[in-house]
C-alpha cells in the first residue's frame, strides 16, 4: 500500500498517511494500459501489532492533527497490551428484533408501533430477496 504525505508520529512506531489506490485499465481499443490513481482523503495509521503483523487503521479523518492524536492512542493501546477492539457485525434480523423490543419498551402508540412493524417487514424481504445478511 502507497501512502501519500506519510509521517511517523513523533514518539510513536506508528505512520499515518493518506491512501492511494492504483489501477491498471486497459485502453479502449489502442492496446494501451491507463493507470487510475486514486488519493484518499481520510488518514490511515500503519504499524506492527502485538503479533508482529503489519496492521493498518483507517482513521476516519481528513484533519492531519486528528489523524496524529489518534495514532497517538493507537500507540498507547499498543504500549499497554491491549488487542485491537473488532468490531462485530450486527445481523439484520437482529437489529430489527431489537428495534422492535425497543418500540415495545419505549411504551410508544400502537398506531405507531403498527407503523414501524409494516416497515421493518419491508426490510426483512428486502434483505431477504438482495440477500443481505449484515448491517454495515
Amino acid at each position: 500500500m502507497q501512502l501519500l504525505d506519510r509521517e511517523r508520529v513523533d514518539g510513536t512506531r506508528v505512520s499515518i498517511g493518506r491512501r492511494v489506490q492504483v489501477r491498471k485499465m486497459a485502453g479502449v481499443g489502442s492496446g494501451e494500459v491507463d493507470i487510475d490513481r486514486r488519493e484518499s482523503a481520510a488518514y490511515t495509521a500503519v504499524y506492527i501489532d502485538l503479533d508482529g503483523r503489519r496492521r493498518e487503521q483507517g482513521l476516519g479523518t481528513t484533519n492531519k492533527r486528528e489523524a496524529r492524536r489518534k495514532a497517538i492512542e493507537i500507540s498507547r493501546r499498543l504500549e499497554e497490551g491491549r488487542p485491537r477492539e473488532i468490531v462485530t457485525r450486527l445481523p439484520i434480523a437482529e437489529l430489527v428484533s431489537r428495534y422492535e423490543e425497543f418500540t415495545k419498551a419505549a411504551d410508544l402508540a400502537p398506531k405507531s408501533r403498527a407503523k414501524y412493524t409494516a416497515d421493518l417487514a419491508k426490510l426483512k424481504e428486502f434483505v431477504a430477496e438482495e440477500k443481505i445478511v449484515f448491517a454495515d
